[in-house]
């Protein structure tokens, strides 16, 4: 992937997730302004992505009447599992420096339920992607947001220090 998209995909998750600026990396909160720039930084974010798929895709017309709407329904979906997890960083966040053992298990515990659910949530929408996708676009399509979702992870993972 080029330099120019994984320097867009980082900057992006950094606005999107409130990191950039902030003093620990993530535990701070933008301002009303910052939640509108996030808003807009999404949006272009969204709009990008969806470039960047559609490129690599090349579904046919009827493929593609049937794949976008699923599309749109598996961003929203997502997007309640990133809303999610940006709570369990920030929960994170606030015991850096001085996590019990209890308040580490449930960081644990969080973290890999909601991998897990992530993790069903995909096999459903995949498994309806198939009944009209050929296995082989739809194996690109797993590259390709895979991809892009292992460029957003490493930013934010980049930003949160290490339990003390």
């Amino acid at each position: 992937m080029p330099k120019s998209i994984r320097f867009f995909l980082t900057v992006a998750t950094l606005l999107l997730f409130g990191l950039a600026g902030s003093s620990n990396g993530f535990a701070a909160e933008t301002s009303d302004s910052g939640h509108e720039d996030a808003g807009a930084d999404f949006k272009d974010f969204s709009q990008k992505r969806r470039a960047l798929i559609r490129e690599h895709l090349h579904l046919s017309p009827e493929s593609s009447k049937r794949f976008w709407p699923l599309y749109d329904q598996f961003q929203t979906q997502l997007d309640s599992f990133r809303l999610k997890r940006r709570e369990v960083l920030f929960d994170l966040g606030k015991g850096l420096d001085g996590m019990s053992d209890e308040e580490a298990k449930e960081y644990v515990n969080d973290r890999l339920e909601l991998d897990q659910k992530r993790a069903e949530f995909t096999r459903k929408y995949f498994n309806q992607l198939a009944t009209f996708m050929s296995y082989r676009n739809l194996a690109l399509y797993i590259q390709l947001e895979t991809k892009i979702r292992a460029f957003v992870e490493a930013g934010i993972e980049e930003s949160i220090p290490l339990i003390q």
